[in-house]
């Protein structure tokens, strides 16, 4: 078969949830309908800090290695000698349906959420006269795709990365959180005075900037490097503090506008001179 479609439940398991042969494959079919053409294409990786339009999507390129540990609990082909239909009994664990498409190349994905379960229920309805009736176990499938990947060229599709990464959880590697281990060895001491107990109530997206910084190449410890960022700070914030050689970063605030300077949020109109800071940035081609 060149189409199935499939089911992940909540322990992993994958099952055929509509083989292309049965009765309702068509009618189910048509809620994965997708096409990468209705939008713009944005590099994920490289715009970490911008927000969509609505005509745009994500995009990460991935390795076959990328791939494996991504789709390690997905199928991405339609051979099903070792897969099982869904019994009823694994209704409520479904937490992903998928369609996978041979011909094409394409897989799309729906995650499943708590809400889109519908717990069996009696139902009171009026036709020609009141009936009364109990209705089994359902799930509500929208028209939304989540998640679309093309196996030929190894892109993987998305508008949302919280819903990516609940999709195929392995994806956190692209834009991952830094820990506080990590981030104290990288501000060393002979070069910063850093307290790490600003960290702990730390907001998940910036501990996802500091990630993005660790992960930069970026070398701190490179002095002419470090002077130019000064200069930086000057013309611009000039918030940058210093005692003893080594740079201050024991609040929050002091840790954060270091993270702004790295990341060159700040700059000058070219017409009117302006002095401005970037809030949502895109990478130009």
């Amino acid at each position: 078969m060149a189409k199935t479609i499939f089911a992940g439940l909540k322990d992993g398991v994958q099952v055929i949830l509509f083989p292309e042969d049965s009765e309702d494959f068509s009618s189910i079919k048509d809620s994965f309908s997708f096409s990468v053409a209705d939008y713009t294409p944005v590099n994920f990786t490289e715009n970490l800090n911008s927000n969509l339009d609505d005509n745009e999507i994500y995009y990460i390129e991935l390795s076959g290695d990328d791939e494996n540990l991504l789709f390690s609990n997905v199928k991405l082909n339609t051979d099903s000698t070792d897969n099982n239909l869904v019994r009823k009994e694994e209704y409520k664990n479904i937490d992903l349906i998928y369609l996978v498409d041979s011909t094409s190349n394409n897989v799309c994905l729906k995650r499943i959420f708590p809400t889109e379960h519908i717990k069996s229920k009696k139902i009171l309805s009026f036709n020609d006269a009141p009936t009364f009736k109990r209705e089994d176990d359902k799930i509500t499938i929208s028209s939304r795709v989540d998640v679309f990947y093309n196996i030929s060229d190894k892109k993987l599709y998305f508008r949302k990365f919280n819903t990516l990464k609940s999709v195929l959880m392995e994806a956190v590697k692209f834009y991952r959180e830094a820990t506080k281990e990590e981030v104290k060895a990288f501000f060393a001491e002979d070069k910063f005075v850093f307290k790490d107990s600003i960290l702990d109530n730390a907001t998940d997206k910036f501990r996802k900037r500091l990630g993005q910084l660790l992960d930069s190449g970026i070398n701190i410890s490179d002095p002419e490097l470090m002077k130019k960022y000064e200069k930086y700070d000057k013309q611009y914030k000039n918030k940058l503090k210093k005692k003893d050689g080594k740079y201050l970063l024991k609040t929050k605030a002091e840790l954060e506008n270091f993270v702004e300077l790295i990341e060159e949020k700040f700059y000058k109109t070219p017409i009117s001179k302006e002095k401005r800071e970037v809030d949502n940035f895109r990478k130009l081609i």
